[in-house]
C-alpha cells in the first residue's frame, strides 16, 4: 500500500479506506500470513498514515511495516 499526498494506492489503483480494509480481509482469508507494507512520504499527515493502520489493523492483521519515502 503505498500512502501518496492525499490519494490511497493499492498496487497502483487510486483506492479509499473501506476497499482498503475489504482487500485485506480477501488477502488474509486466502493468506493468513500476509505481511502488510505501508510506504509514507514523510510529508504526509501523522493522522491519515493512523488511519490506515487501523482500517488495516481492523481487517484483522497486525503485521504491519512501514517505509517512509523521502522523495
Amino acid at each position: 500500500i503505498l500512502l501518496n499526498k492525499f490519494l490511497n494506492n493499492l498496487n497502483n489503483k487510486l483506492i479509499n479506506f473501506s476497499y482498503i480494509r475489504n482487500e485485506i480481509i480477501n488477502i488474509i482469508k486466502k493468506n493468513p500470513k500476509y505481511s502488510v507494507l505501508i510506504k509514507s512520504h514523510k510529508k504526509i499527515p501523522v493522522q491519515k498514515l493512523i488511519r490506515l493502520i487501523e482500517e488495516v489493523r481492523l481487517a484483522g492483521t497486525d503485521d504491519i511495516k512501514l517505509l517512509n519515502l523521502e522523495k
